[in-house]
């Protein structure tokens, strides 16, 4: 394994430098990254599945190798000492801990995060470990429905849980339960575009979904709140909830109330329950009866489990009143809401990235954490992802490959809006860059790179981007944005 070295310099050159107690961290995803996919007892997860169904994936590609950090856990670990992040976020494979439908343990799988928990512990990184991002075992899925099923998934997510925390607990203090529920039940379930594929019932699975996987966070978090109880620990737990910020299309009352329905269908719905204890008002009653108010025991389950906010974000777009669409067709269509990029003016809500869905908004993630700021009072905001593909970026070649400009621009932008709110005093504490490594980017397989570190697919060799350097001078303090 190739590892680049560097200098960082000694001078602080112009901008403006976060707090020493603010924290960098470098993020990933299990099966985005690990490869390894029949070893040490894994069995086949929903992407697994989902990824080898001829289609369903640019080019067919799959993460069965991915970019091999299973193996190259250590090397990959002292990139991130080279660049001096502070935290590694990182997510275990359910099908690596619990592979069978008994629920039984496996030991390997323990004993590989052991491994790379130690490896952390050693080069000085605290590690934020995600339970669950989106790759459920297959056989949860084709027994007892997936997500879809808040029973089977409460107690498998409790198993798979109480398993975790009595492996690997002593060498993590940052938990965090689900990553991005949101996308999980709309791309799973209403649109079919990532694992499971369905889109069977648009109109009722995505809210059988939302329920599952509140209750079964509750689930996870009580099991948590009993074997770290506070006082004895410093421990927190979280569930990562993703949100594009939803801009007003115009100053009428109607648009301002679509941005707020914007905002309920996207955030507010998994964290209202969280902090006030119900789903947010009006939902119930559009949605046609497919969400049910909570019971008194969920509202126990759900209500204050969770100990810091975690946020992931990338963009923005503008939201108006649509009174044309008809409630009970879809979850979409519930929530009353027209979407776009361009203003009424005509002009573009900011500069489009790669992704047709990703435009450059920075001015969005200002606005959002302080309205999660001012609705919650969460105490700690971790904004647990963002990043971008620079158009283009997967056709270069040679030495431009290397040269990603645009990423550095695209952070500086954001950083300076979350340094605006923190000197205004919102608690956002951690950033977490995504993502560390090019890697396998879902249903888009490897046709999209979001690392900041160059991955040879061929090779698995590593090559620092100028936007790793680039934050690594910013973690040091020596550069700012």
């Amino acid at each position: 394994m190739k590892l680049l070295l560097f200098f960082f310099g000694l001078s602080i050159s112009e901008g403006r430098v976060f707090p020493p107690s603010f924290k960098f961290c470098a993020a990933t995803a299990a099966y985005q990254i690990e490869g390894a996919a029949r070893e040490e007892g894994r069995s086949p997860s929903i992407w697994d599945v989902f990824s080898h169904i001829p289609g369903k994936t640019d080019g067919g590609q799959n993460g069965d190798n991915a970019v091999d950090h299973y193996h190259l856990f250590k090397d990959d670990i002292d990139l991130m000492k080279q660049l001096n992040f502070d935290v590694f976020r990182f997510s275990l494979s359910p099908s690596r801990i619990l592979p069978t439908p008994d629920y039984k343990v496996n030991e390997e799988g323990i004993f590989h995060y052991r491994r790379v928990l130690e490896y952390l512990k050693f080069q000085g990184i605290k590690p934020l470990v995600t339970l669950f991002h989106w790759d459920l075992p297959q056989y949860m899925d084709e027994l007892y429905g997936g997500l879809l099923n808040a029973t089977a998934l409460k107690e498998f997510f409790s198993k798979y849980a109480e398993a975790a925390f009595d492996g690997l607990g002593d060498l993590v203090d940052s938990w965090s339960t689900f990553n991005e529920p949101y996308t999980s039940c709309m791309q799973g379930y209403q649109y079919g575009s990532m694992a499971p594929g369905r889109n069977i019932h648009p109109e009722s699975e995505p809210y059988d979904c939302i329920h599952a996987v509140l209750v079964s966070h509750g689930a996870v978090a009580k099991i948590f709140k009993e074997k770290f109880p506070k006082g004895t620990s410093n421990k927190t737990i979280s569930i990562a909830v993703n949100c594009d910020w939803q801009e007003p299309y115009t100053d009428s009352e109607e648009d301002k109330n679509a941005s707020i329905r914007g905002l309920d269908y996207y955030l507010h719905v998994f964290m209202d329950p969280i902090y006030f204890g119900k789903y947010p008002d009006g939902m119930v009653e559009r949605s046609q009866g497919h969400l049910k108010p909570l019971t008194p025991e969920e509202v126990e389950l759900i209500n204050g489990s969770v100990d810091v906010f975690a946020l992931n974000s990338y963009t923005s777009n503008y939201v108006y009143n649509d009174p044309n669409l008809t409630l009970g067709e879809s979850y979409d269509n519930d929530g009353l809401l027209g979407k776009t990029f361009t203003s009424i003016n005509g002009t573009s809500i900011g500069n489009v990235t790669e992704p047709s869905w990703l435009y450059n908004v920075p001015w969005g993630i200002g606005k959002l954490i302080r309205h999660i700021n001012q609705r919650y009072n969460p105490g700690e905001i971790l904004v647990t992802e963002n990043g971008l593909c620079v158009t283009g970026e997967p056709n270069w070649v040679g030495d431009e490959v290397l040269k990603d400009q645009g990423r550095i621009d695209f952070y500086k932008g954001y950083l300076n809006a979350i340094l605006d709110a923190v000197e205004e005093g919102v608690p956002v504490s951690t950033f977490c860059a995504w993502s560390m490594f090019d890697n396998y980017e879902w249903a888009r397989g490897y046709t999209q790179r979001f690392g900041i570190t160059y991955v040879n697919y061929t090779t698995q060799e590593r090559f620092f981007k100028d936007s790793a350097l680039w934050f690594g001078r910013l973690i040091n303090r020596t550069e700012g944005v």
